[in-house]
């Protein structure tokens, strides 16, 4: 494999980030978020762009990536969907529209698979973990124990569309669970909670979305529960599609982009 190929991949990966970091912004812009832009919420933002610069440069086949951004995109709109239908949180722009959405969960998903894979992968290397696939459906239990549980605590009848959605995201979980090792999966999970909170914490302080909690915190199953359910899906999924292996554990090498990119 050249190194030629590989530094094709590599701008590739970089400009299609790019150019979803930029679409982002300006429908930020365009619905009428400009004036929530606090300043802490740039900062992380910057600190998730160029995290992500690197982990596509370096990390990612453009097939991966391609196949993570059209899914994180998809199901993170449609969490979008079944929340404000539900009256969990809404939107403060003036037109109460979410368009930016995709593009701000595609950098979200780039942004855990990195975590996953590197800081946490390396954590979870030094500890010692069970290595009975029972203990990834322990885990993949009490996500979902946590998410069904709190969810009923909100008044109010949960619409079909939420209910299917979610369906789908526990029954994936549970089939998917036995696809990685335990290590993996609490990478994973991990990586999740990690950028989950920081994004809805951030991000209702800037007003760009307010939670209907009575403290106006993120609800406790949105973070501990579906965002892990969520990137479950991204990582797991993409990887599915696009051939490659689900082992956040595995060393990394410049062959693994280059051979999914451009065949031999």
């Amino acid at each position: 494999m050249s190194i030629a190929r590989f530094e094709k991949s590599q701008g590739r990966n970089v400009a299609l980030l790019l150019a979803t970091a930029m679409v982002c912004g300006v429908l930020l812009l365009l619905e009428g978020y400009g004036y929530h832009l606090r300043w802490f919420f740039l900062v992380y933002s910057a600190a998730i762009l160029g995290w992500d610069l690197w982990v596509v440069a370096f990390t990612l086949s453009f097939f991966r990536l391609c196949s993570l951004a059209v899914i994180a995109g998809l199901a993170g709109y449609l969490t979008q969907l079944v929340g404000v239908s539900n009256r969990m949180w809404t939107y403060a722009g003036p037109f109460r529209s979410f368009y930016f959405v995709p593009f701000m969960f595609v950098l979200a998903g780039v942004a855990m698979y990195g975590l996953a894979r590197y800081p946490l992968t390396g954590f979870f290397r030094l500890t010692q973990a069970p290595r009975n696939r029972w203990a990834n459906l322990l885990l993949a239990a009490l996500l979902i124990a946590a998410f069904w549980l709190d969810v009923d605590r909100f008044p109010g009848q949960l619409t079909w569309g939420f209910r299917i959605y979610y369906l789908f995201l526990t029954a994936f979980l549970i089939y998917g669970s036995r696809l990685l090792s335990f290590r993996s999966l609490s990478a994973v999970v991990g990586a999740a909670w990690i950028v989950g909170f920081a994004s809805e914490f951030l991000g209702a302080k800037s007003d760009l979305w307010t939670f209907s909690t009575l403290s106006g915190r993120p609800p406790f199953f949105l973070v501990f529960a579906s965002w892990p359910m969520e990137f479950f899906l991204h990582y797991t999924l993409s990887g599915i599609i696009a051939g490659e292996s689900l082992d956040t554990l595995g060393a990394y090498a410049r062959e693994d982009v280059v051979s999914r990119d451009d065949g031999p």
